[in-house]
């Protein structure tokens, strides 16, 4: 007795769990809107599959059952209704499928300083950024530092000024505000109407540069060119001085928010020859270690010489008092 009360306690937990899991898919689909058009399709009979259209008062319009509403319903929901609906004068059909072809529900306005202004539309609303580059990026007089959202009047009609240029650089787009359907993103001129440096300047100049450090004669950042490999990019920046270790030279490349680290002997790797070029990568930095000093080095005797200048001066001042 008790051993079956357990057994059929675990069993009633999984189903509520696989129904709850279930209801949390089904509330993740995508709810159909006025405008997005919409397959019917009824594998039983060809036939009878049509594309319509969702109008404005969420509707759509079939052949054989006339209208159906299809806005805030997924593509699921609408399908068992169509079945059912149909069934009813179709005996044949026992199944329906709802594929949206079109996500016109989803929209975004862009208008100003952009390359490719008007209504945008998506399966789901990216954020401002992308929504932004996929107008085309700021145009050369778009001022980025003063974005206005303005707000759907479902939404309030509220107007909300951002800064897309400062969110990019600081690597927090995500903190920019989310756009909902039926919003307009507004890039105003630069004030006074005078080209500036835009984001879509900027950062693609920071994504495209290397940096070469150490021993080289001129250390520093250098412009990143396509296919650009370790030799080359230590020639642009005046190659490696007569005191550099070219046994010992490191790569460190960014990787999401961390970093990896090559080592490198340029020296065998002259020499035996590789399968592969090593390649540079843009942000990436080169190090170039210095030659360790050797006991004997002119280094090294012009340090003791110093310093055995300074201790016979100062022998010489204790003699003369």
């Amino acid at each position: 007795m008790g051993r079956s009360f357990h057994l059929k306690t675990v069993g009633l937990a999984l189903a509520i769990i696989i129904v709850g899991l279930s209801g949390l898919a089904r509330s993740d689909e995508y709810v159909i809107g006025p405008e997005d058009v919409l397959k019917i399709s009824f594998w039983q009979d060809p036939t009878l599959d049509q594309v319509v259209a969702v109008r404005q008062d969420g509707k759509i319009t079939l052949s054989i059952i006339g209208e159906v509403m299809a806005a805030g319903q997924t593509s699921r929901e609408l399908a068992d209704k169509i079945e059912k609906d149909v069934s009813f004068y179709n005996k044949v059909i026992s199944q329906a499928t709802v594929t949206v072809v079109q996500f016109n529900s989803q929209k975004i306005f862009v208008t100003g300083q952009v390359g490719a202004g008007g209504k945008l539309t998506f399966e789901v609303i990216p954020d401002l950024w992308t929504i932004i580059k996929e107008a085309g990026g700021a145009s050369e007089l778009g001022d980025l530092t003063r974005v206005t959202i303005i707000r759907s009047r479902e939404s309030g009609g509220e107007l909300i000024t951002v800064n897309v240029l400062e969110a990019i650089a600081n690597g927090s787009v995500e903190s920019l505000p989310r756009l909902k359907s039926g919003d307009t993103v507004e890039i105003p001129k630069m004030p006074g109407g005078v080209p500036g440096k835009q984001l879509t300047t900027d950062y693609s100049e920071k994504k495209n540069l290397y940096y070469v450090q150490g021993q080289v004669l001129s250390p520093g950042k250098q412009i990143f060119e396509k296919n650009i490999d370790i030799f080359d990019a230590i020639g642009s920046a005046g190659g490696i001085t007569p005191f550099a270790d070219p046994s010992k030279v490191r790569i460190i490349s960014k990787i999401g928010s961390g970093s990896t680290v090559m080592n490198i002997d340029l020296d065998k790797y002259q020499r035996d020859g590789q399968s592969r070029r090593i390649l540079i990568k843009p942000e990436d930095t080169i190090i170039i270690d210095g030659k360790k000093q050797s006991p004997l080095s002119w280094g090294a005797v012009r340090d003791v010489a110093a310093v055995a200048g300074t201790l016979i001066s100062f022998i010489y001042l204790i003699d003369r008092r």
